[in-house]
C-alpha cells in the first residue's frame, strides 16, 4: 500500500570530517534499509532530497558502500592507517627528489673544494714564472705542501677519486719543477772567496 508521508532528514554541519558521515551513513543503512510496513527494503535512507543537498561523503557510501579497510577494521585502525599513508606519501613526495638531487650537491661540493685547491697551486704557479730567490722557493714549497695534505684531508668518496688523482699529479709536478728552481737557485749562488783570501 502506498502511504503519503514526511521523511525525516538528518542534517549535518558543511565543516563535519568526511569519515564521520561515512560512519553516519552506515548507521543509517543498516537501521533503515530493512523492508517495514511503512516502506520496501532498500528505500531508506534515499539519495534523492528537494530541498538539502547530499554530502559527497554520503552519496559516495551510498553509491558504492564502505571502503576496503572500513569492511574489515574498526573506524580508529582506519584513521590511524590513513594518517601513516599520508606521512608516508608526503615522505615520498618530499625526500625521493632529495634523494635524487643529493649525488650532485655531493659532487658539487667535492668540486667546489677541489676547485678551490686548484686556485691555491695556480697561485704558486704563477708565482713560479718569476726569477725567484731561494727563500721565496722555500716559502712556496712551504705553500704547496699545505695543499698536499688539505687534499689528503678532504676525504673525497671513491667515485670522485679521479678528480682527487687529478689534482695530485698536478701537486706533484708543480713540486718538480720548484726542485728543479731550487736546483738551478743553489747553483746560482755565488761562493766564497776562500781562494782569493788566501793570496793576501
Amino acid at each position: 500500500m502506498n502511504v503519503i508521508a514526511a521523511t525525516n532528514s538528518l542534517l549535518v554541519r558543511e565543516d563535519i570530517h568526511p569519515e564521520i558521515i561515512g560512519l553516519l551513513a552506515k548507521v543509517l543503512q543498516e537501521v533503515h534499509s530493512q523492508a517495514d510496513i511503512f516502506q520496501r527494503i532498500g528505500e531508506f535512507p534515499t539519495q534523492t532530497d528537494p530541498e538539502f543537498v547530499m554530502s559527497d561523503a554520503a552519496r559516495d557510501f551510498y553509491k558504492n558502500g564502505p571502503t576496503y579497510l572500513n569492511r574489515y577494521l574498526p573506524f580508529w585502525l582506519v584513521n590511524f592507517i590513513k594518517k601513516v599513508i599520508a606521512v608516508l606519501l608526503t615522505f615520498t613526495v618530499i625526500f625521493v627528489p632529495l634523494m635524487k638531487l643529493l649525488p650532485r650537491v655531493i659532487t658539487w661540493l667535492v668540486r667546489d673544494r677541489m676547485f678551490d685547491l686548484y686556485r691555491q697551486l695556480r697561485g704558486v704557479e704563477t708565482k713560479m714564472n718569476f726569477e725567484l730567490t731561494a727563500a721565496e722557493i722555500g716559502v712556496l714549497q712551504v705553500d704547496l705542501d699545505k695543499i698536499d695534505r688539505s687534499a689528503d684531508s678532504l676525504g673525497v668518496p671513491i667515485r670522485y677519486s679521479d678528480l682527487l688523482f687529478s689534482l695530485k699529479s698536478h701537486i706533484n709536478l708543480v713540486r718538480e719543477r720548484l726542485q728543479i728552481a731550487s736546483r738551478s737557485a743553489d747553483s746560482a749562488m755565488p761562493r766564497p772567496f776562500a781562494e782569493s783570501q788566501l793570496h793576501l
